[in-house]
């Protein structure tokens, strides 16, 4: 069993997301462990779109511009929506964006806003929710957002309107995070002292049920394999190390370069119900190592059902895992994790990873 401890500090600099958009795709992942993350949910779009952000530092660096914006497959420009001069704090400026029935909402400065997914026209905007992670959106059309200092949850309908809002869930709770649909519950993750203290689950009335923890069970997976492995010298580095549940070993990549395009891969002989995923950066058997060899910055993480995501890592020191909270629960017999970019290492040039878990 895993316990989930939520922690949630960012200072913003600057940031390039990107997230492709794919039929069907049930998947999202909001920050969580110390954890950056990018999401998508509930997808069917008419033709194929790549969504972007940025974030532009000014003259002063305490202020950015926020740059959301779709292209197509040959990198053309759809549309573009900024926002300027925004102040930044220990927060980001802007939450990871969902898609659901062509929309894309997506959080800026506490504000939750709907786009459509094609042209970019604004439906409805402003509405107040606090700095969240990502938007979370129900079978229903419901949107929940969490606020980082509050309120602690927000639900929205599809034209804008509040249904319900807690300002806070429980005076021992602080700092929500991640939010989670399951069986019909919303469970929003808390940073908290209390072991046995750090979920509040609510029905979808928003009526408070209960404040406990939570906790996933870990998956075991059948293989691992890779699309490269370097060969040793004195050491071995091999694809099923991440599963091994030893931070002193790693999976490294052995093509030549930053290992950008090389992959690795969990599967099962079933379909597995993943709600998160933890992946250890890096080589983290001693903080010199894991400074020595390049780290994961940027991946696509691809399913079975045909969903994928991109997802952005922080560069934290050794810190053990970075947790990719899926929203809804994904149903998959692999995980199949592609490096896109990457933290160059002071020594060497090969990428690693220490361990993957999923829950």
């Amino acid at each position: 069993m895993f316990r989930r401890i939520s922690c949630l500090l960012l200072m913003v600099f600057l940031v390039f997301s990107n997230g492709y958009i794919i039929s069907n795709a049930t998947s999202k992942v909001v920050q969580k462990n110390n954890s950056m993350c990018t999401k998508m949910v509930n997808t069917t779009p008419k033709k194929q779109v790549l969504l972007k952000t940025k974030e532009e530092p000014l003259e002063d660096m305490c202020s950015v511009n926020f740059y959301l914006y779709a292209v197509d497959t040959n990198g053309k420009k759809i549309w573009e929506k900024s926002w300027k001069n925004i102040m930044q704090t220990e927060l980001p400026v802007a939450s990871s964006y969902t898609i659901w029935n062509n929309t894309v909402y997506i959080e800026v400065e506490g504000n939750l806003y709907a786009a459509d997914l094609y042209t970019g026209a604004i439906k409805w905007k402003d509405v107040g929710v606090g700095a969240t992670d990502a938007p979370v959106v129900d079978q229903d059309g419901t949107i929940y957002c969490s606020g980082f200092y509050g309120p602690d949850i927000t639900a929205i309908t599809q034209d804008g309107k509040i249904k319900w809002q807690h300002d806070s869930c429980d005076v021992d709770l602080c700092h929500p995070s991640e939010i989670t649909l399951k069986d019909g519950l919303i469970y929003i993750g808390y940073d908290s002292i209390e072991e046995d203290k750090d979920c509040c689950v609510l029905d979808k009335n928003g009526k408070i049920l209960k404040v406990t923890s939570m906790f996933f069970e870990q998956q075991q997976w059948d293989k691992v394999t890779a699309s490269s492995t370097l060969e040793p010298s004195k050491k071995r580095y091999l694809p099923t190390y991440v599963t091994d549940d030893n931070y002193s070993t790693s999976w490294v990549e052995g093509k030549k370069g930053d290992g950008i395009g090389e992959w690795i891969k969990l599967e099962s002989n079933e379909l597995k119900e993943v709600f998160e995923i933890c992946i250890a950066n890096g080589y983290q058997e001693t903080d010199r190592l894991y400074l020595a060899n390049n780290r994961l910055k940027k991946i696509k993480i691809e399913f079975s059902d045909g969903s994928s995501m991109i997802k952005e890592i922080p560069d934290y020191n050794n810190s053990r895992s970075n947790v990719i909270s899926l929203g809804k629960s994904t149903k998959t017999n692999f995980i199949k994790i592609t490096i896109l970019d990457v933290y160059k290492g002071t020594k060497y040039s090969d990428t690693c990873i220490s361990e993957i878990k999923t829950y």
